[in-house]
Order: C-alpha cells, then sequence, then structure tokens
C-alpha cells in the first residue's frame, strides 16, 4: 500500500500562504545561538555564535536561513518586520 506523501502540494501551499497573509496570520522568530566545544586532547575550547531567522505563515516554516553574523541576522529580520507591516 503506498503511503501518502507528507510533502504539501505547492498549489495548495501557495493559497494557504496568500490566505494567512491576507489574515495577517504571520511569525517571525529571531533566536541566536552559541555553541561551544572543546577538541579532543585539546585544552582548547571553541565557540561559535550564530543566529536563525524563521517565517511561518498558517502554522508553516516556510523560510528558514541560518546566519554566521547575528547583526546581520538581527538587520534581516527587522526588515522583515517591517515588511510584515
Amino acid at each position: 500500500m503506498p503511503e501518502d506523501s507528507t510533502t504539501p502540494d505547492p498549489v495548495e501551499l501557495a493559497r494557504r500562504v496568500q490566505d494567512a497573509g491576507n489574515r495577517r496570520d504571520i511569525d517571525e522568530g529571531f533566536q541566536v545561538f552559541t555553541q561551544r566545544g572543546r577538541p579532543i586532547g585539546s585544552t582548547g575550547e571553541v565557540h561559535q555564535r550564530s543566529a536563525r531567522l524563521v517565517l511561518m505563515i498558517d502554522g508553516l516554516i516556510v523560510r528558514l536561513t541560518s546566519y554566521t553574523d547575528v547583526d546581520e541576522a538581527r538587520a534581516a529580520a527587522e526588515r522583515l518586520a517591517q515588511e510584515q507591516g
């Protein structure tokens, strides 16, 4: 028995995105992460700071962008918030 696809139909997804935009049911998320680690056999520590910008429409993630530059991510989040009104 074939399984149903879990991938949304592109046409249906486009309709849902448009409908959500009309309802203003759009959420943005801005997250900053700090990762730390110690290479095996080393006494030094590695740090990496990054950010993620998530756009959700009608409960679905429609865009997720990762940035290594937190300031660039913050500027993108501010632009997105202005676009969404």
